[in-house]
């Protein structure tokens, strides 16, 4: 990564942050099935990475991230534990994944506003 920032000679904090955003999805794309619709962290770095590096705006990056964290709440485990623990096979109305959401309050505390 510091490699890439001293070839493109990027100083600036916002444009840092967007590549270093799509270089890290990048190689954890690359160690792991999981993808969105998963119902996993996945479903909120991924579009959280992909709106930061479409707008450059956290704050709606931000919201983004919340938006697909209380989204997990409708979709069905694919991968991980969450596939066989507590889930029945009838029910389509979930608490949101807590790795997902995690992630998301992780994100937030990225909000310039909060402090």
């Amino acid at each position: 990564m510091e490699r890439i920032l001293k070839e493109h000679e990027i100083t600036d904090l916002n444009k840092i942050f967007v590549k270093a955003s799509e270089y890290a999805i990048t190689n954890l794309c690359q160690y792991t099935k999981a993808r969105e619709g998963h119902r996993t962290v996945m479903d909120v770095l991924i579009p959280f990475c992909r709106k930061y590096q479409e707008i450059k705006d956290i704050k709606q990056a931000i919201n983004e991230a919340y938006n697909c964290a209380e989204g997990t709440r409708k979709l069905k485990p694919k991968l991980g534990r969450a596939t066989y623990v507590g889930i029945e096979d009838k029910q389509c109305d979930f608490p949101p994944d807590p790795g997902a959401y995690g992630v998301y309050e992780v994100l937030k505390s990225l909000d310039p506003s909060q402090y």
